[in-house]
């Protein structure tokens, strides 16, 4: 775990700043229960932007995750990711204890040391706002570790595991296809194969489903993970090139790096596609069916796999962005798959030394890759710069550079990525916005004039465009309409802080072309 140590020194980046920086309900007690009520997005927006989202979220205990760290730590970036490595150990010292029911000892030690070194891990571990993955896999370590138990071993086993599965459901949706691999394992194992060994735990993990369903239902009134027919089909059509795609991560995880592209490769005309997907289809099965009637252990490691990598391909297919991060969990099946492979080279004596060479190479070359993998991840800007090496012109990591060069003082360099976006986007109104008020400090209203003119005609509902307008129309001395943008801006939101210092500081001025009614309303 040392060589992870350096993310400590980690900044805040991407939804860490909405989420963390500036979330509106990691401040007081009162605020938990919100969580529960609304999408993960409402630590945001108070629930702006949720009538136009494409994916509900649903992750309440992500955000009491960031409530408690924020309680400790406050904006310290350091507190959020000690959090984020010590999930980390927990999660592998949990593998150990699952790899135990089908490894002897020193090969559970050795399959969990690889998960904890693994390259594709680094992103949760390093980047605060990734931790739904994490979380997501302790408790699904947690209900598997349950589950496997008997329950002479552990009573009112049942329970804490749906208990555990319920605790993954409430972190991330991913979650939701754990009863599938549990009853593959239940009427796989030898000791489990009588109806009652089986039965019950499905009712009792039916349980923590109908549950969730119903705080989701409460707090979203539905869900969108599949928009239409169409997505469905596309998901169908392009789920093996998904698990394809992860697995040469896995298999040769050099090229991970953060939010990679992922288009639909296949249209849905395309009938060698189909015959593609079928092949791979086939292909899956046949290899997970021969290993589960086999009792094969490397057989649940390939239904982890599959299993893991479903709700993720739901957003990929939509998003067209691959991040292995998104397969954290999905690494534990192929880490047990790949140590599966070592155990059976050391039981070949002509081929034991060059399986324990191969061992020492794995090591030394994951670890290697990590502190490389790790240290794109050091500040805000590397951050933005490697996600723009693996999806070139990708708008929203650039937009998001240029934020962090004009907060670092890099203003013409921000200037030209914003201008560089409104090129390809002429409508892009945050960059626009930015833009303006990039401007406006190098002393250029006219210009930041012009932009908000335009600004304001796309989108006339956000004060701080308004506000933004009132300063650039003072700055070229049209001093009557900046107190109407002025004004305007109050209108739009009266809680809108920037707006309503001006006009306290104006209505002490006695200001004429301030009305009485908003000098009163402002205090």
């Amino acid at each position: 775990m040392a060589i992870h140590i350096t993310t400590l020194k980690n900044e805040f980046y991407w939804d860490d700043r909405p989420q963390i920086l500036q979330g509106k309900l990691l401040h007081e007690l009162d605020a938990i229960p919100k969580m529960f009520q609304h999408e993960v997005w409402y630590n945001v927006d108070m629930g702006e932007r949720a009538p136009g989202t494409q994916v509900d979220i649903y992750r309440p205990l992500f955000n009491l995750s960031l409530f408690i760290d924020y309680q400790i730590w406050g904006k310290q970036s350091a507190g959020f990711h000690l959090t984020n490595l010590l999930i980390h150990l927990a999660n592998t010292l949990l593998l150990y204890l699952l790899f135990l029911h089908l490894l002897p000892s020193r090969f559970a030690w050795l399959g969990s040391a690889l998960f904890a070194l693994f390259p594709l891990c680094a992103e949760p571990i390093h980047y605060a706002s990734a931790r739904s993955e994490s979380i997501t896999a302790l408790f699904l370590f947690l209900s598997l570790f349950f589950g496997l138990q008997s329950k002479q071993q552990l009573k009112w086993r049942d329970l804490w595991m749906a208990l555990a599965f319920l605790l993954a459901l409430l972190t991330k949706e991913t979650a939701i296809l754990l009863p599938i691999f549990l009853l593959a394992v239940f009427l796989t194992r030898e000791h489990q194969t009588t109806t009652d060994s089986w039965f019950k735990p499905m009712c009792w993990l039916a349980g923590s489903l109908m549950v969730y369903a119903v705080l989701r239902l409460q707090a979203l009134g539905g869900a969108k993970g599949l928009e239409d027919s169409s997505h469905a089909l596309e998901l169908i059509l392009n789920f093996p090139s998904y698990v394809l795609l992860w697995l040469s991560c896995f298999l040769i995880p050099i090229n991970n790096m953060p939010m990679q592209h992922f288009a639909a490769v296949h249209t849905l005309t395309d009938w060698g596609a189909w015959i593609k997907a079928v092949f791979l289809y086939s292909a899956f099965a046949a290899i997970l069916f021969g290993c589960l009637k086999k009792r094969w252990a490397a057989g649940y490691g390939w239904l982890w796999i599959l299993l893991l990598l479903l709700p993720s391909a739901i957003g990929s297919t939509l998003n067209e962005v691959f991040n292995p991060r998104y397969g954290y969990a999905a690494v534990a099946g192929g880490v047990l798959i790949l140590t599966i492979a070592l155990k059976q080279l050391s039981n070949m004596p002509k081929l034991r030394i060059f399986g324990n060479i191969l061992t020492i190479v794995l090591f030394c070359f994951y670890a290697i890759t990590s502190i490389r993998v790790g240290a794109a991840y050091r500040t805000e800007v590397s951050f933005y710069q490697n996600i723009l090496e693996q999806r070139p012109g990708y708008t929203e990591a650039e937009y998001n550079l240029a934020n962090t060069l004009y907060r670092q003082k890099s203003k013409q360099e921000a200037i030209t990525i914003y201008r560089h976006i409104l090129n390809k986007e002429p409508n892009h109104l945050m960059a626009m916005n930015n833009l303006a008020v990039a401007l406006l400090d190098l002393g250029k209203p006219e210009a930041a004039r012009q932009l908000l003119d335009k600004l304001i005609v796309l989108d006339d509902s956000k004060p701080r465009y308004f506000y933004n307008h009132a300063l650039a129309l003072k700055g070229i001395g049209e001093d009557e309409k900046s107190i109407a943008a002025l004004l305007r801006a109050y209108k739009l939101d009266r809680n809108y802080l920037p707006a309503r210092r001006v006009l306290q500081y104006l209505c002490k001025k006695q200001h004429d072309h301030i009305p009485k009614k908003v000098c009163v309303d402002s205090k």
